[in-house]
């Protein structure tokens, strides 16, 4: 069991709260909030912080492995060159406090599977295809059939 004590507590919902605490119990969130309301928690690890919040999500990223904006050179580098580079790039936004990913256009298909397996400890979510503005869900020819047949442009009821 781990304790944090924050001077700051910002939770995922409402208002911030001073002198906060977040008890992580098999890691999992057991308690998040005033520190006067929290439960005791003899033997367990404290850890004392200015400010404690929810990870953060990137809701629109690209995991392409390029070390340059040029797209032309994208095809010269090795796609387990550019994955790595990718799967280094995913570590540095964990440490940036980034929890979590919408990848929508590059490598975090191939991430997520790695994620999935253990081997990256972030969640990724990856498109398959590049996210257009067009509403053909990003498939290079238009959406599949099943898009089609559904009427609704992702192949999705909304809602």
């Amino acid at each position: 069991m781990e304790r944090i004590e924050a001077e700051l507590l910002i939770p995922g919902g409402g208002e911030p709260v001073s002198d906060g605490v977040v008890i992580i119990d098999n890691a999992a969130i057991s308690y998040a909030g005033p520190a006067s309301q929290a439960p005791a928690t003899p033997g367990a690890v404290v850890h004392r912080t200015e400010t404690v919040m929810p990870g953060m999500w990137d809701c629109h990223g690209h995991f392409l492995g390029t070390r340059t904006f040029d797209l032309d050179r994208l095809p010269l580098d090795p796609v387990p060159l550019r994955a790595a580079r990718s799967a280094r790039d995913l570590v540095a936004a964990l440490r940036a406090g980034i929890t979590s990913v919408r990848e929508v256009g590059g490598l975090g298909v191939h991430l997520a599977r790695a994620v999935a397996e253990g081997v990256l400890d972030i969640r990724c979510r990856g498109s398959p295809t590049s996210v257009r503005t067009t509403a053909n869900c990003g498939w290079p020819t238009g959406p599949p059939s099943a898009c089609a047949q559904s009427g609704s442009s992702c192949g999705r009821t909304p809602g």
